[in-house]
């Protein structure tokens, strides 16, 4: 839990880096047009969706790896393992 807290933590530092980059790079002036305005938010759009995929990404990955050694494991010790899917909907 900790490596996932630590991992979440370094994304959503990351997210606000994007948010400052674009406040300290594209907001210099003082007055936009419609177009102006549209053409940032589109810009940091694609950036925080690609880093927030990303992230669900790599904890997709993570939690693969994690149950793929612990069925390796139950396997070596001839476990039977059963799950209980209704409990991931809550």
């Amino acid at each position: 839990m900790r490596f996932a807290r630590s991992k979440r933590g370094l994304r959503l530092k990351t997210v606000d880096s994007c948010f400052q980059d674009l406040k300290e790079s594209r907001l210099v002036e003082d007055t936009f047009t419609i177009d102006e305005v549209s053409e940032v938010l589109n810009g940091l759009q694609a950036v925080v969706h690609s880093e927030v995929e990303s992230e669900l990404i790599n904890t997709a990955y993570t939690n693969v790896l994690l149950l793929r050694q612990l069925f390796a494991q139950a396997e070596k010790w001839y476990l039977k393992l059963q799950t209980d899917i209704s409990e991931l909907e809550n």
